[in-house]
């Protein structure tokens, strides 16, 4: 089935019937099989899911072939469904949108759409008041990387069991969960990413990511600093090897937090505040320094706040570092900070963010995508890649 004429069922059946040794692996009694007919239903299975991707990919599909069958036409219709449902809760640029940025530094909305509350702007303005006393140009970084700041209302980001989120699409952070009454303090480290993708003019590549529990690898489109450029990646190196466990806990952490099929763990609050807070990806790089920054955050402010937990928290936690091991690595955690945010203070914002019609690449996770980012200004070679990847 070509993108660019797209086949009819009947089409793509006899197709398949007719050289299934060139589609499809298996027997010879098998393959025969598909000859006869007797396997027309996988066939069609496999049209589906075509249909499915080419409605992804925002192929235009014609309406003689969503008639064919109903689950053509409900394919097109819940993938429509499920883009409004993501534009309402990630977009940068919607009827939701409250706009601080002259006032505040950034714009604000809650996930839900609703009406935001005084409630709701100071839960967020809380933790940016603790960010600021330790960043002091993180405002004025905000408002010029047209950052948006979304309240999830206690609930999970958009199909996402996470603490938290940042969408590179839209420039947009997601905070405000809370487990059995327990707010996640995930301002900090949301804001960690958007610094690790935003800050610096590298370009966009892949990189291989891992499962905490040592499941099987996959690339991901990236364009974060420490998974782009070698100072990134020897500051991770660094912080991997200074971790409160070994890598052997942390990997036995990670199978009670995230069992296999046909497991079940019984977890304590604390820990499932953990699940949330670090993830499965706890070794991939932008997670790591994530992690560094909310750290960081909190050691500056000697407490804990709307943006992160205390100082004592990081230090016992076996994702984090000790005092001893932090003061070591709190000077390149401070000068990669700063470097981010005086970067995205000064850099060309021109372009706008997209507003959730477009869709995850493939090779990235479901609530990662990626943007051109705005091309750079003087010496720095340029963002702007020549087609937009997400």
């Amino acid at each position: 089935m070509s993108d660019k004429v797209i086949q009819t069922e009947a089409e793509y059946i006899a197709q398949h019937r007719a050289k299934p040794d060139k589609y499809w692996r298996g027997s010879g009694d098998f393959l025969e099989s598909m000859k006869r007919g007797e396997q027309n239903h996988r066939i069609r299975e496999a049209y589906l899911k075509r249909i499915k991707k080419l409605i992804k990919q925002g192929a235009v599909i014609p309406d003689e072939i969503l008639a064919q069958r109903p689950e053509y036409q409900k394919a097109k219709d819940d993938y429509e469904r499920y883009l409004k449902a993501r534009h309402t809760s990630h977009a940068n640029e919607s009827v939701g949108v409250v706009d601080f940025r002259e006032l505040l530094g950034y714009k604000l909305k809650r996930q839900d759409g609703k009406r935001m509350t005084e409630p709701h702007l100071w839960d967020i303005e809380n933790g940016v008041i603790g960010v600021q006393r330790v960043i002091p140009g993180i405002r004025d970084a905000m408002r010029e990387g047209n950052l948006t700041l979304v309240h999830t209302n206690g609930r999970h980001p958009f199909l996402s069991q996470s603490g938290g989120t940042y969408m590179p699409s839209e420039r947009s952070i997601n905070v405000g969960i809370e487990i059995d009454g327990i707010l996640v303090r995930a301002l900090a480290h949301e804001l960690g990413h958007w610094l690790d993708y935003e800050g610096h003019c590298t370009e966009e590549g892949k990189v291989a990511v891992f499962g905490g529990s040592g499941s099987r690898g996959k690339y991901v489109r990236t364009r974060c600093y420490t998974e782009r450029t070698e100072g990134g990646a020897e500051l991770v190196r660094r912080a991997l090897n200074d971790m409160n466990a070994s890598v052997k806990e942390h990997y036995a952490m990670m199978r009670k937090l995230f069992p296999v099929v046909g497991e079940k763990s019984d977890l304590t609050l604390e820990e499932q505040v953990t699940k949330v807070r670090v993830g499965r990806y706890w070794r991939r790089p932008t997670e790591v320094f994530a992690r560094l920054t909310e750290q960081y955050v909190a050691t500056k402010l000697d407490r804990n706040s709307a943006a992160a937990e205390s100082p004592l928290y990081y230090q016992k936690h076996s994702f984090y570092w000790d005092a001893k091991r932090f003061e070591a690595l709190i000077l390149l955690v401070e000068e990669r900070i700063n470097e981010a945010v005086e970067y995205i203070s000064t850099s060309d914002r021109s372009e706008p963010a997209f507003a959730g019609s477009q869709v995850p690449n493939s090779s990235t996770r479901r609530n990662e995508t990626y943007l051109a980012a705005p091309q750079c200004t003087g010496p720095r070679r340029s963002r702007r890649r020549k087609s937009d990847k997400s």
